[in-house]
Order: C-alpha cells, then structure tokens, then sequence
C-alpha cells in the first residue's frame, strides 16, 4: 500500500475541501494573472492537520530525529508547516502556467553560484520544486532533469495516488505541461536517464536530479534506511562534472522573495551525497514532502562486513 494511504485523510472530507478549494481558486485566477496561495494555503494547512492525525505521529518521529523535543505544541506546528508547504506546492501546480521566467525572476531571489561548465544539481523531494525549476532555467544552460513526471500527456502511471486539495490528474496534467514547455526534451525517466543525461553533462549542460526515494541501495538518512540513488556519483565520476546541492525555500513574511539557493561542491562519493540530502531536510525540514516515507522506512541497520573464513 502506499504510503498515501487514502485512510490517513477521509474521502468525504478530502473531496468537499477539494471542491472549496477549486471553486475559490478558479475565482481568484479570474481576477489576477499571477499565483495565488495567500490564505488558501492556511486553510489547507488548518484542513490537514485536523483532518489527518498520522501526521502527527509521523511529526513526533521527525522532531525526535531532528534533535527537537517532541512537545505537542511542537508537533502540532511542525505538522501545521509540513502541510502548508504541500498546500502551497498544490496550489502553485493548479497555477503553474503563472510560474514563468519574468515571475520567477521577480519572486525567487538567489544564493550561491554554479559551474558555468555545467553541474549535477542534487537535492531531496521538495515541496514547491518546480519554483526552483522556474528560475533554474533562466540561470542554468542546457539544463536537464530526472524525473518519474512523464513528459507524456495523461500518463500518470508511475506517480503514487496522493490527493489533497488539488485532483492528482489535473496537477499532473499541469506540471507535466510546464515541464515541457521548460526543459523540451530534456525530461528523461530513469530508464534512459543514465546515458541521455551524461550526454548532456558531457556537452556543458547541467543535471537536476532528487536523490532521495529512488534506487536499490539504501542509506542511513536521520537513522532510517532509505533509498539514495546512485545517479549523481555515477554522472559526476564519469562526466567530471561538479556534484552541487540546491534546494528552495518559501518566501518570509507578506512581500519576501522565495530562496533558491546552490550550496558548495561535494566530493563525488556515495558518503557525501547522503550527507548532502540529510543536511538539506534538516535545514528545511517542513518542506521535504517525503517524511511518511522515511517513517515507514526501517531503522538502519549497519552491513556488517564478511567474517574471515
């Protein structure tokens, strides 16, 4: 079953906060050309959090790996955040043909500085990550991407069932339209992501790849076992290319400018990439859409090496 289990959010409440959401978002979208979040995403957060208890669970768990003592006003907060960041993220997909180069390089403010040569850009499972796509593009040469989003209209296969606000088809059928219009043809699925995607390092262009949840190899990421994809270790050591962690953050207060920023180089090793994603969610913890995940995951449990025979 997936971890989006339609019992964590009842169907009843789910579809009457859809079509609440839905008829105010088409108002709004009427009266402005650019994304609108402000309040809707309070609400939604507000309708989550009553709405879903496991995510509290899933919060204490968080908080006590992050090193936070797991209060009830503490949970009940960060479940409050986690919620408002997927509100966000759900309300921007709905709006996503607003989410041009001239907005994103209005509203998304930037930190740090890439290869011009070209680079792997590795981050985690992020809420809001076609904003950083947004301004990525306008920054970045040639870029590329990873992705389970089929560039395909109507195939949504691959994605796990995981409503809320925004009907799963309709903010697919958006984002995989914005992906096109951005990338072109270079959106490529795990299947030929290998060869395409060192082509395009070894032309000068540059890699968007999210680590975290894909792959047979799993890590220690906050003392679960995750996945962690080989990918990015394997492109920079065969490319020569620059492994660069990137990763956004929500604007602050009323008039702030969202953040994207690009950290230092790692070295190309497995170690340093999972120190890379662990360091990123907890940075932005709240905005990292795949904590029931990491909770469902087993505790990690180290390979002891071979006895000597």
């Amino acid at each position: 079953m997936s971890v989006y289990s339609q019992r964590e959010c009842p169907l009843f409440f789910r579809e009457a906060a859809q079509r609440l959401v839905t008829k105010v978002l088409t108002s709004r979208i009427q009266e402005r050309t650019e994304p609108a979040v402000a309040g809707l995403a309070s609400m939604g957060a507000t309708l989550g959090l009553l709405g879903n208890p496991r995510m509290r669970q899933v919060a204490t768990a968080a908080l006590d790996a992050l090193g936070v003592a797991p209060t009830r006003k503490r949970v009940w907060n960060f479940a409050w955040r986690w919620w408002y960041q997927r509100t966000v993220d759900e309300l921007l997909a709905y709006q996503i043909a607003g989410v041009t180069d001239e907005w994103a390089e209005r509203k998304v403010a930037v930190r740090g500085t890439i290869p011009v040569e070209g680079c792997i850009l590795v981050s985690m499972h992020q809420f809001s990550h076609h904003v950083a796509l947004a301004r990525a593009v306008s920054l970045v040469e040639d870029l590329g991407v990873v992705s389970m989003l089929d560039p395909q209209p109507y195939d949504y296969t691959p994605q796990p069932r995981d409503d809320f606000l925004i009907p799963r088809a309709e903010r697919i059928s958006r984002l995989a339209r914005f992906y096109r219009e951005m990338l072109g043809d270079r959106i490529f699925p795990p299947g030929i992501a290998a060869r395409r995607g060192l082509e395009l390092l070894r032309d000068g262009g540059s890699l968007i790849v999210l680590a975290d949840f894909f792959g047979s190899h799993r890590d220690r990421v906050l003392g679960r076992s995750i996945p962690v994809a080989d990918g990015p270790v394997w492109w920079a050591q065969r490319s020569d290319r620059a492994l660069v962690p990137f990763f956004v953050a929500l604007p602050g207060g009323a008039n702030g400018r969202w953040q994207l920023v690009f950290g230092d180089q790692i070295p190309a090793s497995r170690a340093a990439l999972v120190a890379a994603l662990e360091t990123m969610i907890r940075q932005l913890p709240t905005t990292w859409m795949s904590w029931r995940g990491w909770y469902a995951s087993p505790p990690h449990s180290p390979v002891a090496p071979p006895a000597n025979v």
